[in-house]
C-alpha cells in the first residue's frame, strides 16, 4: 500500500481501469488521481476492475483509509446479469455500515439497474454521472447525483490541435464481432485500424503464449492462495501520448468506443461514432452539441454505410466547435467542484467514526 504525505487524507480507489493498457481509462484514472492529489488527498490503494472486493471484507477493513471512490466509467449496468456492477455498488452500503467512512461513485454512467442497486447507491454520500441521460436516470429513482463530463476531457491534451489533418482512423468496439468487422472493412477501405489500448511490448505469437500461460498460472496460484488484488500505483501507459498524436492528425475518426469519442471532442477531431453497449455514446454527443447527428446505431449490416460516411469530409461546424468550448469550459467548473465536495466530505469529522 502507498504512503501519504502527513496530513492527507488517505483514499482507496476501487475499478482501477488502467491496468489493461486502454487509452481512455487511462486518462481517466490519471485526471482522478492528479484531482486528488491537488486537494491533499492521498490514493494509497488502487483495486483492479472485475476484481470482486467481497471475499476481503476483513483486509479492506484492516487498511485503515478515510475514505473510498469508486472510479464508475461504464462498468455499472445490467445488474441483474453483470457481476462488477452489483459488487461495485455493494461498496456504499459497505462503507456506511461497516467501515463507517464515505463513499463515492464519480465519473460514471447507469443504465438498466435493478432495485437492490439503487437502494445500495443510496448509501454513497457522492455520485458523479458523465452525462445528462444517467443523471435523470438516477433522479428518477430517487438519487442525487452531479453532473461532471468524463474525466477523460481533461487529460493532457497539448492545446496546439494539429491542422494539418490526413487519413481516417477507427479504433475497436466492445463487441468481438463488431470489432472483427471494422477491423475487415478498416483494411478494405484502406484506413488506420487500432485497439483501443496500448499494444502489448512482447507482440509474437511465441511471446503472446507465454504471457497467456502465465496469466493462467497466476489465476491458479490466487485460487489456491487468494490474495487481495492489489495495485500499489496507477498504471504508465507508455503510448497514451503516441495515440493521442495518432488521433489528432487524423481527419476523420470513426470508433466504437465510448473514450475515442471523448478524447476526439477534446482534440476537436471530427468523430462519427457507434454506439455501445448503453446509450452512452449518444447521451454525451447531446449534452455537447444538442443533438446525436455524430452517433450512429449498433447495427452490423450498416457497417459499410458508415464507412462510406467516414470517407466523406465531415468536419465541426462552428456551431459545434462553439459547442465544444462551452462544454469544456463548464465542465472544467464542474470538475472542480466535485472535488472540492470530495474533500470537504473527506474532512468533516461527522463522515467517520470515532
Amino acid at each position: 500500500m502507498n504512503e501519504a504525505p502527513q496530513g492527507h487524507r488517505r483514499v482507496a480507489i476501487f475499478n482501477d481501469t488502467s491496468l489493461g493498457g486502454h487509452y481512455g481509462c487511462y486518462a481517466v484514472m490519471n485526471v482522478l488521481v492528479s484531482q486528488l492529489r491537488q486537494q491533499n488527498i492521498a490514493p494509497v490503494v488502487f483495486w483492479p476492475c472485475s476484481q470482486d472486493w467481497r471475499q476481503y471484507k476483513q483486509k479492506i477493513e484492516s487498511l485503515g483509509v478515510d475514505g473510498l471512490i469508486v472510479n464508475g466509467e461504464g462498468s455499472i449496468h445490467s445488474t441483474r446479469t453483470r457481476a462488477r456492477a452489483q459488487f461495485l455498488t455493494e461498496l456504499g452500503p459497505f462503507c456506511r455500515d461497516h467501515l463507517k467512512i464515505p463513499s463515492a461513485i464519480v465519473n460514471a454512467s447507469f443504465y438498466n439497474l435493478d432495485d437492490q442497486a439503487f437502494r445500495n447507491l443510496a448509501a454513497f454520500g457522492i455520485i458523479s454521472t458523465r452525462e445528462s441521460r444517467s443523471q435523470s436516470y438516477l433522479s428518477e429513482h430517487g438519487i442525487t447525483s452531479l453532473l461532471v463530463p468524463d474525466f477523460s476531457f481533461f487529460s493532457p491534451l497539448h492545446a496546439d490541435v494539429k491542422r494539418d489533418r490526413s487519413g481516417v482512423f477507427v479504433t475497436d468496439s466492445v463487441f468481438k464481432s463488431t470489432r472483427k468487422a471494422l477491423e475487415k472493412l478498416t483494411s478494405d477501405f484502406g484506413f488506420h485500424y487500432e485497439v483501443m489500448k496500448q499494444v502489448p511490448k512482447t507482440n509474437s505469437h511465441l511471446g503472446l503464449q507465454f504471457k497467456k500461460i502465465g496469466r493462467e498460472l497466476k489465476k491458479f496460484l490466487n485460487k489456491m492462495n487468494p490474495r487481495p488484488p492489489f495495485c500499489h500505483k496507477p498504471f504508465i501507459n507508455e503510448d497514451f501520448e503516441g495515440f493521442l498524436e495518432r488521433l489528432r492528425s487524423s481527419k476523420n475518426v470513426l470508433t466504437g468506443r465510448f473514450h475515442t469519442a471523448t478524447l476526439a471532442i477534446a482534440t476537436k477531431t471530427p468523430v462519427m461514432a457507434i454506439e455501445s453497449n448503453t446509450p452512452k455514446i449518444s447521451a454525451v454527443f447531446y449534452d455537447v452539441f444538442g443533438s446525436t447527428d455524430r452517433a450512429r446505431p449498433l447495427d452490423e449490416t450498416s457497417l459499410p454505410e458508415y464507412f462510406h460516411e467516414a470517407a466523406q469530409s465531415f468536419p465541426y461546424s462552428e456551431h459545434e466547435l462553439a459547442a465544444i468550448d462551452r462544454y469544456l469550459t463548464k465542465g472544467k467548473f464542474e470538475l472542480n467542484q466535485l472535488f472540492d465536495n470530495l474533500a470537504q466530505t473527506l474532512n468533516d469529522p461527522s463522515n467517520h467514526d470515532t
